[in-house]
């Protein structure tokens, strides 16, 4: 789903809408709030901007030249609505992707309202921090377990040799 743009969210206010260098939105309220968004950048975080998505050049090396009658394919966006804390957004999503953002949005707003229902004084803005930071640390632990994953696999393959290589010795 496409996130860059400042056009892709129709109800973003302008008056506390700030852009990072690479035109990326974010709202705040004050000076520090901005200071600490541009400083709190994670350099592990690949960040995917819509030139990506329309970058062939290297997706593409091994493929025949195209004629002047075949133009590269542009990826086709539409906009869909969705509603987050009662807030409705438009989203520029891939075509095929709607299906995800509806999904991405429910699960945020089940999260929100748990929180609410746990903390109701919290203000909305502390609500969604929250739930950015939940998301990390599922992404986080979804990490840890694919590489854990990963390592039990391969043991599990040399396990395999190995038994394999003891009975093609005993034969």
């Amino acid at each position: 789903m496409s996130t860059h743009n400042p056009s892709d969210y129709e109800s973003l206010d302008s008056e506390h809408t700030s852009y990072t260098d690479d035109d990326t939105a974010f709202e705040a309220t004050s000076g520090a709030e901005l200071e600490a968004a541009d400083s709190g950048h994670n350099s592990d975080i690949e960040i995917i901007t819509p030139d990506d998505l329309t970058d062939t050049s290297s997706a593409f090396e091994n493929q025949p030249e195209q004629t002047q009658d075949e133009a590269p394919q542009e990826p086709q966006f539409m906009p869909v609505d969705i509603t987050i804390l009662e807030k409705n957004y438009t989203i520029n999503c891939p075509v095929g992707e709607e299906g995800e953002l509806y999904s991405a949005s429910q699960f945020i707003n089940s999260f929100i309202q748990d929180l609410q229902a746990n903390a109701p004084q919290l203000p909305q803005e502390n609500l969604l921090v929250l739930c950015c930071l939940n998301l990390y640390e599922k992404m986080q632990q979804a990490k840890l377990q694919a590489a854990a994953n990963e390592s039990d696999i391969a043991q599990a393959n040399e396990l395999l040799e190995h038994m394999i290589r003891e009975m093609q010795l005993s034969d």
